[in-house]
């Protein structure tokens, strides 16, 4: 493995099998070049099935043994570990992969994931773990903080902590942190409006021998690809005026309604699809659940009939994975 021309360290992408784990996305992460990302046993087999080599997959998340029947892949590209425990359970096995690494959990930022380098004792366990890693394998850290939960601002100022905890690891462990991953959670917009040369010439700068620095797209990506039609069930009215109305569609089919704006269009009697704007009506789901609520704040029209249709946007990514049965009668 080799920095790309000029020196720098080459930014790669891992397509995250649980954002979308469909074949036909699979294959197109594939074909363009971006390694797996993998947080259990069987997201690997899904990836070697693929076609994957198990050199081209990355193992992240605190289950990543699951399921125990199923023989552990070896000769990963890397695998980061979400305890010091596991990290120095790890350490002494070359085969697993080629990198082996650490994800933290930085003091600034409430998560349940990752190693609390600011925990002295901690963080002295890290570095003998880092230290024990067997000759030949590359140290890597892991970073993974939504943008879309703290705001994009706010991840620039996690990732330049993360990259100072990196070199107070690589000063007491004299180990060299070769490989960065600075996971997904973004936004699209967000994603593909990043400064990808400002993140490496940021993080060549404080971590010299870096080789390279992984992103996992897999929300940005697949987000934006798929839409849900919904009928309406119901209007409702008060004072002459729309109120509310009541959708087919719930968030069961779209689990992550409330998380971030979804765009929606009307089907107008002429066949055209018309924008919803801002306003102050609501669009309610089908299911007796007080947080069935698919759209917010929206300037429903004084013509909407039940059976007409919407179609809600941004319903990929976890929205399609993330779905579940309810309310069907099964």
């Amino acid at each position: 493995m080799v920095k790309s021309a000029g020196g720098r360290a080459a930014p790669v992408g891992a397509y995250s099998i649980k954002t979308a784990p469909y074949a036909e996305y699979i294959a197109l992460a594939r074909q363009h070049g971006l390694l797996a990302e993998c947080i259990s046993q069987a997201e690997v087999q899904t990836a070697l099935q693929a076609g994957f080599p198990a050199g081209e997959i990355v193992l992240n998340g605190p289950g990543k043994w699951w399921p125990r029947s199923t023989m552990p892949a070896m000769g990963l590209y890397a695998l980061f570990c979400d305890s010091v425990e596991e990290l120095t359970a790890v350490a002494c096995n070359p085969a697993l992969a080629k990198v082996v690494g650490a994800r933290l959990k930085l003091p600034s930022i409430s998560s349940r994931f990752g190693i609390p380098v600011d925990e002295p004792d901690t963080f002295n366990t890290l570095i003998q773990a880092v230290r024990s890693l067997a000759v030949g394998v590359e140290f890597g850290m892991h970073f993974h903080i939504a943008s879309s939960a703290i705001g994009v601002a706010r991840w620039w100022d996690a990732f330049e902590s993360v990259l100072a905890w990196g070199l107070a690891i690589e000063c007491a462990s004299k180990r060299r942190v070769t490989v960065l991953d600075l996971g997904g959670g973004w936004h699209p917009e967000d994603f593909f409006r990043l400064d990808i040369d400002a993140v490496l010439r940021a993080a060549e700068g404080v971590l010299p021998h870096l080789r390279r620095v992984l992103f996992e797209p897999g929300k940005a990506l697949t987000q934006p690809t798929m839409l849900l039609a919904t009928h309406v069930l119901e209007v409702r009215r008060s004072k002459g005026r729309i109120e509310d109305a009541i959708v087919d569609a719930c968030i069961a089919e779209l689990p992550l309604a409330n998380y971030y704006p979804h765009p929606i269009w009307l089907r107008t009697p002429d066949g055209e699809w018309h924008g919803l704007g801002r306003g102050r009506q609501q669009l309610y789901g089908r299911i007796c659940m007080e947080e069935d609520r698919i759209g917010s704040n929206l300037a429903l029209p004084e013509t909407l009939a039940p059976g007409d249709i919407l179609l809600i946007g941004d319903a990929g990514g976890y929205n399609r994975s993330m779905a579940y049965e309810f309310g069907r009668g099964k």
